[in-house]
């Protein structure tokens, strides 16, 4: 599938730290350059139109929404693999068996070769990716927007400490500072190719329950950083014109349910804007109310084939 663009979606949203945000460094060296920073420093990039500002990396963001995704197709009893499980059949068997028909593959061989190792990973892994099969959503770096770039870089200091377990107090000479961001938003998109519809609303639910403080971000969560508000100003799809209304890929291209192990067959939607884009159908909802609507419809239409199914191949 990664061959052909079938449908394609994007999700652009901003951030805004509702308690401090910690994303850890990792830059040993900094803390040389800047001994007067705290000891736990926000990570930082140099941006062609900021300049040196604190951000938050896209990778993070994709770990994040991945974990809990992954939570919440457990809880379904869906098929979702341990990602650090190196043995598992999601990344050992279906690894092998990538790399086996990608070597025995002639002209005249099956078109969809890969549909074999899609059909036998996890749903995790058929929407975020892994070592034997590429990821059908992307995360972009999130920066903060023009007009808060000097209130997110203003942050603050917190101090913290180590307990005694022996004592319950403090631990002697175990005395920090961390740095934190308690200001300014932060502006990301998420982008989807060839999905179908449960995997954009997989990642709606998510961000749900990001911006319903059931999941944070960064570091010290226990601590109570990291709760970050969610605000989605606009959701754009594309989809090649065998449907006027909203679908997944089963349903735009069905010839490929079967080879790949799709879940849904047709399951549709009408979305609120329509028009024309690169790929023939364009759906966009602007604004967070009307995003916001729209992702939930779209959770309602998928979820039963979610739920029903479990994601058996």
């Amino acid at each position: 599938m990664h061959k052909l663009t079938i449908n394609r979606a994007r999700i652009d949203l901003r951030l805004r730290p509702v308690t401090p945000l910690l994303v850890k460094s990792g830059d040993k060296g900094a803390q040389l350059l800047h001994p007067e920073r705290p000891d736990l420093m926000c990570v930082r990039t140099r941006h062609g139109r900021y300049g040196e500002t604190v951000y938050i990396p896209g990778a993070g963001l994709k770990g994040v929404v991945r974990s809990s995704a992954e939570r919440i197709l457990r809880s379904l009893e869906a098929r979702c693999c341990d990602p650090m499980d190196h043995k598992s059949e999601c990344h050992e068997a279906a690894s092998k068996l990538g790399d086996q028909l990608a070597r025995g593959r002639s002209p005249d061989a099956d078109p969809h070769p890969m549909a074999p190792v899609y059909k036998m990973v996890c749903l995790a892994c058929r929407t975020f990716g892994s070592q034997a099969l590429a990821s059908r959503t992307s995360f972009e770096d999130a920066y903060p927007t023009t007009t808060t770039l000097e209130r997110a870089n203003a942050t603050e200091a917190r101090s913290g400490v180590s307990i005694d377990r022996q004592t319950g107090g403090p631990s002697r000479g175990k005395l920090f500072e961390m740095e934190v961001v308690v200001g300014g938003e932060f502006e990301t998109s998420i982008q989807l190719a060839n999905f179908e519809l449960w995997q954009l609303a997989l990642v709606g639910v998510v961000l749900a329950d990001v911006d319903e403080g059931f999941v944070r971000l960064g570091s010290a969560k226990s601590r109570g950083l990291g709760r970050m508000a969610v605000e989605i100003h606009r959701v754009l799809v594309d989809q090649v014109p065998t449907s006027d209304e909203l679908g997944g890929v089963a349903t735009l291209h069905p010839g490929l349910a079967g080879p790949y192990g799709l879940l849904e067959q047709s399951a549709t939607i009408v979305a609120e804007g329509r028009g024309v884009g690169p790929l023939g159908h364009r759906f966009v909802w602007e604004g967070a109310d009307s995003c916001r609507r729209g992702l939930d419809r779209i959770t309602e239409t998928a979820w039963p084939f979610l739920r029903s199914s479990r994601g058996v191949a």
